[in-house]
């Protein structure tokens, strides 16, 4: 089943809101959707592109609705220049507000260095099916590809002991990293924070555990590109029974000459944490702010 990602009219966004609706000389200009497609002005922004900035993720939401079949995408020909830019496919989030699920399209993403994106999934529980979030993992030595799937899981990590910095920074330069829990082998020992410097061009995201039905997976910190740098995110949209259904007789699929920009815009201004701007690059808690 084949539906066009909805391309955003502006690429780079901090603050992760996406906000709308369109005027009416925008939509003029815009190939409408197909019907039984609603795109979104604002909503959850895929997982890959940034995420939320807690150092021990809480388990996902639970929901008693089966999600639906995963709907296969067609990737646009609009892609941003460079090496590093693969394309994430998406997946099906949770609308709180609407009680249904909701498709979060995918996005061309410049792969951190070293990293390999763990795709989230839908996990059958007691109650119904439970989000486990995705992530950037390290990419195994020799690795080309840009998803994997395989995961070590550790025990719940004990509560912070985390008081601060113990030093003065060494420089204006320098950004603290909190202390964190880390297992090794049996056990989990206690990491001191430390101080980094910040490179030109690069945000530090730091490590965090991620929560799994099977136990939490441990995601070493990691220097990453900007979020105004980090590709090309396309919009959230809802779709109908009736349109997916009648999607396997249907492909709708964006060109480079008329690319769908059923748009919300995205803003580019300061986001709800200690972050950086696109070229200078201190260290932030996480990537910036949570998505949706």
């Amino acid at each position: 089943m084949k539906f066009p990602p909805i391309l955003l009219t502006a690429v780079a966004l901090t603050g992760l809101a996406l906000v709308g609706p369109l005027s009416a000389e925008d939509e003029k200009d815009n190939d409408a959707p197909p019907d039984g497609v609603e795109v979104q002005a604002r909503g959850q922004v895929h997982e890959a592109f940034a995420e939320g900035g807690s150092a021990v993720a809480t388990p996902g939401v639970v929901v008693s609705k089966n999600p639906p079949e995963r709907v296969e995408e067609q990737p646009p020909d609009e892609k941003p220049e460079g090496d590093s830019i693969v394309w994430i496919p998406g997946y099906w989030g949770w609308d709180e507000e609407a009680s249904d699920f909701v498709w979060i399209s995918g996005a061309w993403r410049a792969v951190p260095p070293g990293r390999t994106w763990v795709p989230g999934s839908w996990q059958k529980v007691m109650t119904g099916h439970q989000w486990v979030s995705g992530y950037w993992g390290e990419a195994a030595e020799g690795q080309t590809q840009p998803i994997s799937t395989e995961t070590d899981y550790v025990p719940a990590p004990p509560e912070s002991i985390e008081a601060g910095p113990s030093t003065p920074a060494p420089s204006e330069e320098h950004s603290y990293v909190p202390g964190m829990y880390v297992y090794q082998v049996t056990r989990y020992v206690w990491r001191p924070g430390y101080w980094v410097k910040y490179r030109p061009g690069w945000v530090w995201t730091p490590a965090c555990y991620k929560w799994t039905p099977c136990g939490y997976v441990y995601v070493s910190g990691f220097w990453d590109v900007p979020l105004c740098d980090r590709g090309l995110l396309f919009a959230p949209v809802t779709i109908t029974r009736a349109a997916y259904l009648g999607a396997a007789s249907s492909t709708a699929r964006p060109t480079s000459s008329s690319p769908t920009s059923w748009s919300a815009r995205c803003s580019c201004g300061t986001g709800r944490g200690p972050t950086t701007s696109a070229t200078t690059s201190r260290p932030a808690t996480a990537a910036t702010t949570s998505p949706g």
